[in-house]
């Protein structure tokens, strides 16, 4: 198969192959190029720890039974021991077997001068000791074989309180051989080993990749305007929540595909309509009624009105897009809300005189609210325009007014035929539609909503909707009494 440039299974072939040729090297180097000061550096612990073990033994015991024990942790640690008074009488000595070690040691005293008297030599030795800051004295020499030695010397004492020198020596065994016998070996593990890392990281880029690869074909699907695809979870928890991720984006982009396409349908349609009225009263005064200037002042009390019907939805399109876009300017202060509802319904009158509509306010008539007054005009004009819509036969429309400690609710309730539950959350988009079949508003442009939606955000207060098909809905915010503190 070919890998393409920077694809992520050709990225985790080569990082794997990679990882294989590191372990190998570091093998290769620890078990050719530093083995021997490895084998140095733990001979050297294995003698230094057997030392500390036989100056405690030495120290603490009864003379048969501590020579016993310190012979035998001079067998398990490989040591040849000697413990030598300062009058040079050797006190104790072992040697493993096959080991010289007596002319080893006549060999490591002559380092001490060429005096006769192994008691100088030893005093001289002990002075040395005593010179040293960590109390012992290691050393390197050639035994008479000419094999390196290891020498660890330290004063010890027994239990009567005299003292005396312990020596204490240990071959180093020649590692050639050794390191011949795993250079030749490490060849093999070398070829078998990138062998394997080869296939297998072939078949893991494939394994781990294949997942991503499926989403990156589908994701290629969805941006040719395919939201019907749907992505899969690939055995990954990474690769299960980008799938999760993509198809929750690919559910919202359908419903805001769908959305568009209702917006500009019923965009085209509220622009048409009063295009379409204002050509043909226009067409009419200019072959019917242009000489007739009563029948021309209707024509063009017409094209007025729809000229601004017009005037209003655009202005309305523009609300809601600064609001949402939160570039709109805002100016809250401390108002009246009582009044605010009075003057709002003032805007309604006509419709209360010349069809029949009851509009009932219950609450005290000196409420007031903190906010942008504005704004609240506009979000409250637009429910009440709603509810005229959308109320009953018998035209009935009750808002309320209820107080807390620190916030006023206002509650506006129609009696018409409600909202599906599974439409509740829908209403606030522009232009959403429970009935589906486009209705023109009595008063407003369409996305009233969307704009009563916008300025509530804005002041970031609570409101909603409760509703149940068959009996009415009723939309209510909630607004501060006072100008909230901080963390309110």
């Amino acid at each position: 198969m070919k890998l393409k440039k920077n694809s992520i299974k050709l990225k985790i072939w080569l990082y794997f192959l990679l990882f294989a040729v590191v372990i190998l090297c570091g093998l290769w180097l620890f078990q050719t190029v530093f083995i021997n000061g490895y084998y140095r550096n733990m001979k050297q612990n294995s003698i230094v720890s057997g030392a500390q073990t036989l100056v405690e033994q030495y120290a603490s015991g009864v003379v048969g039974t501590t020579y016993a024990k310190m012979a035998s942790v001079a067998m398990e640690n490989d040591l040849a021991v000697n413990i030598v008074d300062l009058e040079g009488r050797t006190l104790f000595a072992y040697s493993p077997a096959g080991r010289r070690y007596g002319q080893e040691l006549a060999l490591y005293f002559n380092g001490f001068g060429q005096s006769a008297v192994k008691k100088n030599a030893v005093n001289l030795l002990a002075r040395q000791i005593r010179e040293q800051e960590s109390g012992a004295l290691f050393e390197y020499f050639d035994n008479s074989n000419g094999q390196q030695m290891f020498v660890y010397s330290t004063l010890v004492t027994d239990a009567n309180g005299d003292v005396a020198v312990l020596i204490v020596t240990s071959q180093l065994q020649p590692l050639n051989e050794t390191v011949k016998i795993l250079s030749e070996q490490l060849i093999y593990v070398t070829v078998g080993i990138l062998g394997i890392a080869f296939v297998l990281s072939f078949v893991i880029a494939q394994k781990v990749s294949r997942p991503l690869e499926k989403i990156t074909e589908k994701a290629a699907v969805l941006s040719q305007g395919n939201y019907d695809v749907t992505f899969e979870a690939g055995g990954y928890s990474e690769v299960n929540q980008l799938a999760h991720t993509l198809n929750y984006a690919t559910s919202g982009l359908k419903q805001v595909e769908k959305l568009r396409t209702e917006l500009i349908s019923n965009v085209s349609h509220d622009l048409r309509t009063p295009l379409t009225m204002i050509k043909a009263y226009a067409e009419m005064i200019r072959d019917i009624s242009g000489n007739n200037e009563e029948k021309r002042n209707q024509h063009l009390a017409v094209i007025v009105e729809e000229c601004d019907r017009l005037s209003d939805f655009v202005q309305d399109l523009l609300d809601v897009s600064k609001l949402q876009a939160g570039v709109i300017e805002y100016h809250p202060m401390e108002f009246n809300l009582s009044e605010l509802i009075q003057k709002t319904l003032g805007r309604f009158d006509v419709l209360k005189e010349k069809q029949g509509y009851t509009i009932v306010l219950q609450g005290r008539s000196d409420v007031f609210a903190y906010g942008d007054e504005k704004k609240i005009e506009q979000a409250l004009y637009n429910l009440l325009s709603n509810a005229v819509n959308y109320t009953g036969e018998d035209k009935k429309i009750f808002i309320t007014l209820e107080e807390t400690e620190q916030k006023v609710r206002v509650s506006i309730r129609d009696t018409g035929p409600g909202i599906p539950k599974e439409d509740l959350e829908h209403i606030w988009e522009r232009y959403y539609r429970v009935d589906k079949e486009h209705k023109r508003a009595v008063a407003g442009s369409g996305i009233g909503l969307a704009i009563v939606k916008s300025v509530f955000l804005l002041h970031k207060t609570d409101f909603g909707v409760e509703s149940e098909p068959g009996h009415g809905s009723t939309f209510w915010f909630e607004l501060y009494k006072q100008e909230p503190q901080r963390g309110n």
